[in-house]
Order: structure tokens, then C-alpha cells, then sequence
């Protein structure tokens, strides 16, 4: 009898009523949906990867190879077929006809032993798979398409299925998978000292990842911290052997199982060493890489990107991701990683940028807008990295980021034209420079403040980065005014140095002179306030319509009386025309510029929408940049009008607008789904590239010069850590060790 004629009601077959309950009940249990979109799947070939670790991988996916373990190996059987269910499943072109089919979720229904690998794009039987070589019974009979390469001809798929489970290969297959479940395995049959003796690797299974959980505590607890792991030398006889290494002898002396693990355990797995560090610092990294996977998927993104050197001389890439987080109603800025670069042209930017997106599978139609600062290089309309970037998704927004286009708006209005304010700015760091680079004087400003009884502000050097940051210096010279003048005149009458008299002399005349003064009096307030508005911009949660109302408000003009009359009769009024409105008109002419980005028609519509006073344009503007219904948006809008309760006032937020939408059991999101969906992405769209700043602060706390040697992927995992404090925090420590365990293709040397 051929294989295909034998009956399909063998009594321990897989039409079986034991093997029947046990797909039945894991096809409940185990099926989930999975967050991979079909053009991010790649075709692989199997019997090049099928035993190589893909750290993208679920741990179940029929790829990764069988455990050897005998304990691994009952507990994988037990959780049965791995049956994803995809949104949508990779398609395959067959035939002259270029007709596409994919695998169906509903074959897990016909055929309950079938499993299927997003990643290959393939299908198996999990019977054959896991015990095709088990007994003798199949020798000579292997089907390795269902047990190791993979069916893929989705064309023929019922066929072959069903004359697959009729097969002898099958049957055999799903008999001993019965047998399995049923009984004991051969050597606990055999010899019932078996059981005692897999108790007790089970039991010790479970103490390894317990030590393994401690080590990683110890590991996160250094990285959230930023502090470095590892110590100058950690040889056996050195008191300090870094942080790693003294929390781990700490901690063993008050924890017996940690104790035990050191003295009695194997010394050639006792998980300290700088390899092991770096395993389970990548683990973490790619459990919370997964977690944001599983949140971005299908939704709308921003990226924001900005590089820098660090203390290695390495150029490096702060990747960040925006996204609307629906549990907190309000966008959230997330670290993706940091890339060397070797080349920092537009293409080699954009490559980079283009591989992270790839590998967090984001669609090019989901990115909502990309955030660089002014550098031809990020900005430019036709070869820079946006103009790379509306080649993917030419309906993306590009925002310059409005922290560089205010400090470019300073740089403009108080730099070198104005030469009051740019000889004020030379003679604060003169004054920075000739108090504090001596201990001595310093210490005669100290005296002098504290005999007045005046409250020391500390002197500030000018910044020549951020401009706005300069109001800090100017405010500490204009409170301390007095005290500085008194400590130059004593230093001026009591030094024995010729040229420190010659410099305070020098000082002490320009800071009596009225261009000082009224240069000093005249940036505080502006400075000040456009340092509190640089401060607002910088909130990760600000979004483009409040942060230009903002903007709006410095750059009202002072003086808004059009029939004032300037007559140059006295210094000053000279002083009040060319230095004073001058610079006025600068910042407010340079505002007016620098923010005139492409999103500006956009901005307005949305602050037009909140008070639903919106015309024929602004409905053309939103749906365009929306992807809306114009015509159910336009609808939408009129029934608000006539709805009870809504948020009012001329000054509504995006915030409050979400927050009513979202109440619960009123389904006002899916009524008004035209507005929500157009508020829920405007939100998404950053208004600074601060958080990519944020990160290079960081990466000079984790990359220092004592620290200069540290591999990329090793700095990149901790920054992450670093960074992301509350993801790593509330980490799952198991999902950790699992991913661990498999991040390399060989055994384990301790069984977790």
C-alpha cells in the first residue's frame, strides 16, 4: 500500500481524539497576532539559517532549531505549533499570470499540526518537525520539506496538505507525538532513576535563572545609572575590580544562592566575564527594541535625527522616534540608537536612517515628518537628507528644528552688525575671564559680597553655541554690578602684576561707559525671555501649534505706536533708535523668516480647527496632509458646532481636544474620526531635535576618556538603557534570559 492510500482513522493518528484536544487546545492558547508588516519580511534562505539565532525571531518560530535539552525539548512539545496570525501574510508571485497568493491563518482551522515562520515565509509540520527522527519507523521515508526546509507552494497548499497528513511519515510522526504526551519518556521508563535524576535539572534550571535574574538586576541597576560595568584591572587580588564585579562578591555575602553558585558552581560558567556583560546588555537592549516594535506598528512616526563626535572621535547618529502613545493621550519621544558614521554625506545619513526603519518595520507612508537642524547637509531641498526622504513619502513634513532657527534668530540680530551689543558680549567674558581665572580674585569678589551682605550670583562664561543661554551671564553681571565694580577697583589698587592693572583698568572703564550699561539693560529682559521660551521648545510633549503661539508672543514689537517720531537730539535717543529698535526689528524680521517653514499653512489650519472656525482652504490643507475625508471632515465640523460641551475658548489645546474625544463610553473618536485621526498625527509631529541633544549629554556620560575603547553595539545597548531609565526598570527579567539563551547559536554551558 502506497503512502498516500494508508487510513487516516489510525487510532493514535492525527485524527486522534488525544492529539486532536492537544492542537485544538494550543491553537486557543498560543495564536497571536504578530507586529511584522509584509514588505519588511525578507526571503532567506533556510538551509543557509535555519540553526542561526535571528534576534527578531520569536522564540517558538519553527527557524531556530530543536532543542537538545531533554527538559527544553518536553517544554516546547507542550506549547505545540508556532501559528502566528498576520495582518497580512508575505505574498509570492506564481506563474506567467503574476498572480500573488500567501499563506492563510485559516489552514490553522483544516490542518491543526501545521506551523508557520513569518520570518521565512514558510510552512512545517510540527509532529514531523519535532519527532521525525524519533523512532526507526520513518527511516528511509523522510519528508524534509515539512520537517526542516519548508513548503512554500501556496498555489498547491490544500493539496499537498492533505496528502501530507495521510502519509506514513505523518502518521508515524503524530504517534509518537501521542505517546509523547501520554507516557514517559523512554529512559524514565526504563530506568525510573531518570526522574529523580530530571527533577533535579529542572530544579537546577530554575536556580540558574535565578542567579541569571540577579546578574541582570546588578547589570541594570549600573547601566539606568550610566556608571561604568567594569573596572581599570579585575584581577583576583584587587580591592576595586569595577562595579559589576563589587556589587556581585557584595551581594553573595548576604544571599546564599549567589553564594553557593560562586563557590560550588562550575568556574567556567560562573557569567561574570566582560562577554557574558555583553550578551546581557544586548539582550536587554533588543527585549525593549521588541517592546516599541509591538507599539509603532501601523501607527503614524516622526524621526528626529542630529550627529556629533564623542571623546573616541567617532561621528555619531542620535536617532530618536515620536509617536502617539493612546494609553498617556499625548505624543512621546523615544531613543531608537545610535549609528557611527564613517561619512557624514546626505546619501550616507539617509542610509543609515533608511536601515533603522527597515528594521523596526516602519512603512514610508507612516512617517509623518522627519526633524534635523539647518545644516545644508540634513536640510537641503534637493541633495540633503529631507529631500531623500519625500523621495520615500512625499507627502512628509520636514521641521527645522525651532530651537537651532531661535538661536539662529539671536546670532542675526545681536552678532557683529550691532557693535554695542557685540563690544557687550566681548566685555562680559572679559569680566568672566579676569575674575575667575585666578582663585585670588574670585576670592576678593566673595569678600566684597559678603561684606556688603549681597547674595553671590556665580559669573557665567558666554556661550557660543546657544545664545540664549548668554542671559544667564548677563544676569549675573547686572546683580552683582556693584560688587563687581569694588572687587576690580582692589584688585586694580592691590596687584603687583602690571598687566592684571592694564586688564582691570581696561574692564573697569568699559563697564562704567553708557553703552555697557544700557546694552546690559536692554538684552536682560530680551534674553531672559527668550530663554524661557528656548526652555518651553525643548518639552518633549510641545507640539508645533503652541510652540509658534509662543513664538508669536516674543516677537510682538514694544513699541506699536506708528506715528513716533525719532529726532537723534540726545545719546540717548541715538541709543534707543540705531541699538534698541534695531535690534528689535531683527529678532522679529528673523522670526518671522526662520519659522516660515512648509508646515505653517498646516499650524494655522489646525489652530483654526480647534475653534472650529475653519474655511474651504483649511479643509483642502488638512485632508492633504492628513490623508482625510474632506467631505466627512467638512460634516464632522458642522455637528461640533452644535454639541454640547465641547472644549471652548480662543486658546484650546490639541491636548484637551484628544482628551474629550478619547472619554470613555462615549465613542466620540470613531464619531469625530476625521478630526481625531487629524489631531492625533499634527501631535506626532516634533517641534526641536532637543532630544537627540539630550542623548549626546548622555553618551558623554556613558563614553568618557576613561571609557573611549567601548565597542559600537556595547554603547549603543547602554545608552539605550540609560536613556530609556523607566523602559529598562520595568523590564520583563525572564524575557531577558530567553533572549539571552538564544542569542547565540551554540548551547548555553548553565541550562536556563
Amino acid at each position: 500500500m502506497s503512502s498516500t492510500q494508508m487510513p487516516s482513522n489510525k487510532k493514535e493518528g492525527p485524527q486522534g481524539p488525544k492529539i486532536t484536544a492537544f492542537f485544538s487546545k494550543k491553537m486557543k492558547s498560543s495564536t497571536k497576532v504578530l507586529q511584522t508588516e509584509t514588505e519588511d519580511i525578507q526571503e532567506l534562505n533556510v538551509e543557509e539559517c535555519y540553526d542561526k539565532y535571528d534576534s527578531n525571531l520569536h522564540p517558538d518560530d519553527p527557524k531556530i532549531s530543536i532543542p537538545k535539552n531533554q527538559i527544553e525539548f518536553k517544554q516546547r512539545v507542550l506549547k505545540g505549533p508556532y501559528q502566528p496570525v498576520l495582518k497580512i501574510f508575505p505574498r509570492t508571485t506564481f506563474g506567467n499570470a503574476n498572480k500573488q497568493r500567501s499563506f492563510q491563518h485559516s489552514w490553522y482551522n483544516l490542518f491543526p499540526w501545521l506551523e508557520y515562520s513569518p520570518k521565512a515565509d514558510l510552512a512545517f509540520c510540527f509532529p514531523c518537525r519535532m519527532f521525525n527522527g524519533a523512532t526507526g519507523l520513518n527511516a528511509g521515508q523522510s519528508e524534509i520539506v515539512y520537517s526542516k526546509t519548508g513548503f512554500k507552494n501556496w498555489k498547491l497548499a490544500t493539496i499537498r496538505f492533505n496528502v501530507h497528513q495521510k502519509t506514513k511519515v505523518h502518521l508515524n510522526s503524530s504517534s509518537a507525538l501521542s505517546n509523547f504526551l501520554d507516557s514517559k519518556s523512554i529512559d524514565v521508563v526504563l530506568d525510573k532513576t531518570c526522574e529523580h535524576i530530571n527533577s533535579q535539572k529542572e530544579i537546577q534550571r530554575l536556580k540558574n535563572r535565578e542567579i541569571v535574574k540577579r546578574i541582570i538586576d546588578i547589570i541594570l541597576c549600573i547601566s539606568i545609572g550610566g556608571k561604568p560595568l567594569r573596572g581599570h584591572t579585575e584581577k583576583t587580588n584587587d580591592v576595586h575590580k569595577g562595579l559589576f564585579l563589587d556589587i556581585v562578591s557584595l551581594l553573595s555575602k548576604y544571599d546564599s544562592l549567589f553564594n553557593e553558585h560562586f563557590i560550588s558552581g562550575p568556574k567556567n560558567c560562573l557569567y561574570t566575564s566582560n562577554r557574558i556583560q555583553n550578551d546581557l546588555i544586548s539582550s536587554i537592549n533588543l527585549v525593549i527594541r521588541k517592546q516599541l516594535q509591538d507599539i509603532i506598528t501601523d501607527r503614524k512616526i516622526s524621526l528626529i535625527a542630529d550627529e556629533t563626535s564623542d571623546i573616541g572621535h567617532h561621528e555619531q547618529l542620535s536617532i530618536v522616534l515620536r509617536y502617539f502613545d493612546e494609553t498617556k493621550n499625548c505624543p512621546i519621544e523615544q531613543f531608537l540608537c545610535l549609528k557611527r558614521m564613517t561619512s557624514v554625506d546626505a546619501q550616507s545619513i539617509f542610509d543609515k536612517m533608511s536601515d533603522v526603519v527597515q528594521e523596526y518595520g516602519i512603512k514610508w507612508e507612516n512617517v509623518v515628518s522627519i526633524c534635523f537642524d539647518g545644516a545644508s547637509t540634513m536640510s537641503g531641498s534637493t541633495g540633503g537628507v529631507q529631500a531623500k526622504f519625500k523621495e520615500k513619502n512625499n507627502n512628509s513634513f520636514f521641521v527645522h528644528c525651532y530651537g537651532h532657527c531661535l538661536n539662529l534668530v539671536l546670532v542675526d540680530s545681536i552678532g557683529r552688525h550691532n557693535i554695542v551689543t557685540f563690544d557687550f558680549f566681548g566685555n562680559i567674558q572679559l569680566i568672566y575671564n579676569f575674575i575667575e581665572g585666578s582663585c585670588t580674585r574670585h576670592a576678593v569678589l566673595e569678600k566684597i559680597a559678603n561684606f556688603t551682605n549681597t547674595k553671590l550670583k556665580t559669573l557665567k562664561s558666554i556661550s557660543t553655541a546657544r545664545w540664549a543661554c548668554r542671559s544667564e551671564a548677563i544676569s549675573a553681571i547686572k546683580e552683582n554690578y556693584p560688587s563687581i565694580l569694588a572687587a576690580i577697583e582692589e584688585i586694580v589698587d592691590n596687584t603687583k602684576q602690571s598687566d592684571v592693572r592694564a586688564k582691570g583698568k581696561g574692564i573697569l572703564h568699559q563697564m562704567k561707559t553708557f553703552e555697557f550699561i544700557f546694552a546690559m539693560l536692554m538684552l536682560d529682559p530680551i534674553l531672559s525671555s527668550i530663554l524661557k521660551t528656548s526652555a518651553f521648545l525643548q518639552s518633549s510633549d510641545i507640539n508645533l501649534l503652541t510652540a509658534l503661539e509662543i513664538i508669536e508672543k516674543v516677537s510682538t514689537k514694544i513699541d506699536y505706536s506708528s506715528s513716533t517720531q525719532y529726532y537723534m537730539s540726545s545719546k540717548e535717543e541715538e541709543m534707543k533708535v540705531s541699538v534698541y529698535y534695531s535690534t528689535l526689528d531683527h529678532i522679529i524680521s528673523g522670526i518671522n523668516i526662520r519659522f516660515n517653514q512648509e508646515t505653517i499653512n498646516m499650524i494655522r489650519s489646525i489652530g483654526n480647527l480647534l475653534i472650529l472656525n475653519i474655511n474651504s482652504i483649511d479643509i483642502t490643507v488638512l485632508s492633504a496632509a492628513f490623508d482625510l475625508n474632506s467631505d466627512m471632515l467638512k460634516t464632522e465640523i458642522n455637528l461640533l458646532k452644535h454639541t454640547e460641551n465641547i472644549p471652548k475658548g480662543e486658546k484650546n489645546k490639541c491636548g484637551d481636544w484628544i482628551n474629550w474625544l478619547t472619554q470613555s463610553n462615549y465613542g466620540r473618536e470613531t464619531i469625530f474620526c476625521n478630526v481625531f485621526k487629524a489631531l492625533k498625527t499634527f501631535m506626532v509631529i516634533p517641534v526641536t531635535s532637543c532630544s537627540c541633544e539630550r542623548s549626546f549629554s548622555k553618551l558623554s556620560i556613558v563614553k568618557t576618556k576613561l571609557r573611549s575603547t567601548m565597542r559600537q553595539d556595547r554603547l549603543n545597548s547602554l545608552l539605550t538603557i540609560f536613556i530609556e531609565q523607566e523602559l529598562a526598570s520595568g523590564i520583563n527579567i525572564d524575557d531577558v534570559i530567553d533572549t539571552f539563551k538564544n542569542l547565540t547559536p551554540v548551547d548555553r554551558r548553565m541550562e536556563l
